[in-house]
């Protein structure tokens, strides 16, 4: 079973590649060699967003577990993983 940030990263990651594809499909071999450069700069910023959003899930998770609001036995786990490497 997938837990809740692994299916979530999984749709992100998913729709960025999709979105490359399309991408890719759109601009075609006819564009030059710095058009394509553009628009892989910009799939990198938007992997660099969607990446810095992930990191976000995983403080508000965190955050949320602390608190008593979510309760989940992997992501527990994971915690305990983070606690274990600190002391």
């Amino acid at each position: 079973m997938m837990s809740f940030l692994d299916r979530v990263s999984k749709a992100v990651t998913g729709a960025v590649d999709r979105s490359g594809r399309k991408q890719t499909s759109l601009c075609g071999s006819k564009r030059s060699t710095a058009r394509s450069g553009i628009s892989r700069k910009r799939y990198g910023e938007f992997k660099n967003q969607i990446q810095a959003i992930k990191v976000q899930i995983g403080e508000k998770a965190v955050e949320m577990l602390r608190a008593g609001n979510l309760s989940s036995p992997e992501l527990q786990a994971l915690m305990d993983q983070i606690a274990g490497s600190r002391s």
